[in-house]
């Protein structure tokens, strides 16, 4: 774990696509993108502390999973590079990127996702209720999604309220 990234949130425009640093502000606030200067709206919530919180500080959907902290372009990569050296390998090339890809996997530090706006939850474990990636709920999801980044869903679309009895930190 990176004590610089502690409790740090990333979140890509849903215009441009660049990384914006979130930091948890107040219910309703807004960020702008220092790249296209699109506003996009933050459900917000107190600081985070301990894990990432249940439900997503940026839209408010309680849908987050966990993933490696690894740039999946970088792993097609290394397993495009291990597949295209495999004639003057005989072979032995895909075995070194299956363990390459076994030693990241262990070492590398998991982080919460949103389904929806994707927002990276950094430096803090995942919160207990989140699991690995499911294609189902993320296809559920699709549309929220798509609705967020066109700026049609407002922050807190499930959130709290939806489904339980939350925490209004998203602890509970």
């Amino acid at each position: 774990m990176e004590i610089m990234d502690l409790g740090r949130i990333v979140l890509l425009c849903p215009s441009c696509g660049q990384s914006i640093p979130v930091a948890p502000g107040p219910l309703g606030s807004e960020i702008g993108c220092a790249g296209c200067g699109e506003s996009i709206p933050v459900s917000g919530g107190p600081p985070i502390r301990g894990s990432a919180p249940r439900n997503c500080r940026i839209c408010g959907c309680p849908h987050l999973y966990w993933q490696k902290r690894f740039n999946q372009k970088l792993g097609c990569l290394i397993v495009a590079a291990g597949a295209a050296l495999v004639p003057w390998s005989y072979g032995l090339s895909l075995p070194v990127v299956a363990l390459i890809d076994f030693i990241l996997y262990r070492r590398l530090p998991r982080i919460s996702v949103c389904y929806v706006c994707k927002a990276r939850y950094l430096g803090l474990p995942p919160h207990p209720g989140h699991e690995p990636f499911d294609l189902v709920t993320a296809q559920s999801q699709e549309a929220r999604a798509l609705n967020w980044a066109e700026g049609r869903l407002r922050p807190a679309c499930g959130g709290a309220g939806e489904g339980g009895s939350e925490s209004p930190d998203g602890e509970g």
